[in-house]
């Protein structure tokens, strides 16, 4: 019985949390950024990483709160923590550019792999892009195209691009046109217009 109440409290909770998050986006679309920085606190604040990563957004940017990068980080950082991995994408995109803060590619490459541990599409391209173009890391277009291939295996288009443009690199180990070629038509099939474009030129 006891067993049965508490996971029944769970479950209401849980519903509480993702109520707040779907008023908060609400919230948002209506340009209400005072009331969406109310419950993305609430929930942030209750350990729903979705919630800090929101409210982080609101506090990098400056909506219904006073534009602050150092708050916005460390949202971010507990969001990430909290299993949010769409947050690690977000401090890591940060470092890389330097937007707000310096640019530390180090840190950037940390948070990026915390994204991709926790299987995040945008972690992986950005992660790739660093060893593809040698930035803060020795060029591996081996281990790019790996990272980029794990988002096109979860039918990311962009992912199966940029993993064709590294199998149509010469000098790569990888240089191999027809696995591009299959790769830019996954692409296309995904509805990208640049993969449409390259099959067709390499047909």
């Amino acid at each position: 019985m006891k067993k049965l109440i508490l996971g029944m409290c769970l479950f209401f909770s849980v519903n509480i949390y993702a109520d707040l998050i779907s008023d908060g986006q609400t919230a948002m679309k209506q340009y209400n950024y005072k009331k969406a920085v109310e419950v993305f606190t609430k929930s942030c604040d209750n350990g729903v990483g979705e919630g800090c990563f929101y409210l982080a957004r609101l506090h990098y940017r400056g909506f219904g709160v006073k534009e602050d990068v150092s708050k916005a980080l460390e949202l971010w950082d507990k969001a990430c923590k909290n299993g949010y991995s769409g947050a690690c994408f977000s401090i890591g995109k940060v470092y890389e550019s330097g937007s707000g803060v310096e640019t530390d590619y180090k840190k950037a490459i940390e948070y990026y792999t915390k994204g991709c541990d926790g299987g995040d599409a945008n972690s992986y391209i950005n992660l790739g892009s660093m060893y593809y173009k040698g930035k803060s890391l020795e060029e591996d277009l081996e281990k790019a195209a790996g990272l980029f291939k794990r988002t096109c295996d979860l039918g990311n288009s962009t992912g199966c691009v940029f993993t064709a443009d590294v199998y149509m690199v010469e000098k790569s180990k990888i240089y191999n046109k027809n696995t591009a070629k299959e790769l830019y038509k996954k692409a296309c099939d995904l509805g990208n217009a640049y993969g449409c474009k390259r099959y067709k030129q390499l047909q």
